[in-house]
């Protein structure tokens, strides 16, 4: 419930200084991943990971963050330095889009680092 200092409620009816009033609320759908996210560039050490973002649709926000064997490294707005210690790891990208309604989430194919 919200309340108002003056006007008239969402049917029309006028409504007094401090009356509470509804009003309806909005129905957003879940997120829903149509791709997933995948990964660009040369899986050698010494080389740059870019993402590539997946489409999604009823989002409002979405973060992404880049995983070398399941563990978060960072943040995957930015390309991912592959270093000497991911030899032989794999390297992930997971993004979770949220709005209202809830949240969903969706995993890049593995890349090993060779």
């Amino acid at each position: 419930m919200n309340l108002i200092t003056y006007g008239k409620s969402i049917n029309g009816r006028l409504v007094s200084p401090g009356d509470a009033i509804s009003f309806p609320a909005k129905n957003y759908l879940k997120p829903v991943n149509l791709t997933p996210p995948s990964i660009s560039g040369t899986p050698n050490v010494g080389q740059n990971l870019s993402r590539v973002p997946g489409t999604w649709q009823n989002q409002l926000i979405i973060t992404a963050e880049w995983q070398v064997n399941g563990i978060r490294r960072g943040d995957a707005f930015s390309s991912l330095l592959v270093l000497p210690g991911d030899l032989g790891k794999t390297i992930t990208v997971l993004e979770r889009a949220t709005n209202a309604s809830g949240g969903a989430s969706s995993r890049s194919a593995g890349v090993v680092i060779v």
